[in-house]
């Protein structure tokens, strides 16, 4: 909501978001909103860990064994490699409307190579994984072009190829709790029961947490 907003306008537009059968909660107007806020910096962290060598398998793995629903990889892939790279750019910045250093830690000009050959993500067939086997079950390999993109931005100073699951999953959520933990203060969401919600409902964050914010 913007600071203008009218309590009328946003409580028709929550019994909108109602009648349409979702669970609705009410955030500030700023970049990213509150969702992709907070999986901007996790999706940078997801691409950090690609250039420390860790192989985007391990990366799915460790957060689907910890309770996500799919890993950030598939994820990336899911919503569309071009999506991501417009949320990622959408948060790039100077604060304080951007979060500035909050995104650092990758090379995000992966993501516009992935962009510029064609790497959408399952709706192009082609993304992080190869999607050109039609059987739904089969295990999906690392797109050969994706594979040399990464190999491209290898980071030549980090090897984090050794570290254990539960290491990549403390990277991945602890950056979506300390973005939440933002918004919180900052008042982008009005309690830490919303940012809950939001982040349990809006991208699987592991139920049996309650939230980042729990």
């Amino acid at each position: 909501m913007h600071e203008k907003t009218s309590k009328a306008t946003a409580a028709a537009a929550v019994d909108v978001g109602l009648r349409q059968g979702k669970t609705v909660i009410a955030v500030k107007d700023v970049p990213g909103f509150y969702v992709n806020r907070c999986l901007g910096p996790t999706m940078v962290e997801s691409l950090a860990m690609m250039q420390e060598g860790i192989s985007p398998d391990a990366i799915n793995k460790a957060l689907t064994d910890f309770g996500y629903p799919v890993g950030g990889i598939t994820l990336c892939d899911e919503v569309g490699i071009d999506v991501a790279q417009h949320v990622v750019s959408n948060l790039e910045g100077e604060q304080p409307k951007f979060l500035g250093a909050r995104m650092g830690g990758a090379d995000t000009g992966m993501l516009k190579d992935f962009v510029a050959a064609g790497l959408l993500g399952r709706k192009a067939g082609k993304g992080f994984y190869d999607y050109s086997n039609p059987d739904k079950k089969a295990k999906r390999p690392v797109h050969a072009d994706a594979q040399a993109i990464i190999a491209k931005y290898r980071n030549p100073n980090k090897d984090s190829s050794k570290i254990s699951p539960a290491e990549i999953v403390d990277r991945v959520v602890l950056r979506f709790v300390s973005e939440a933990l933002h918004c919180l203060q900052t008042g982008v969401i009005d309690s830490a029961r919303d940012g809950d919600i939001g982040a349990v409902f809006g991208v699987g964050f592991p139920r049996f947490l309650g939230g980042p914010l729990m």
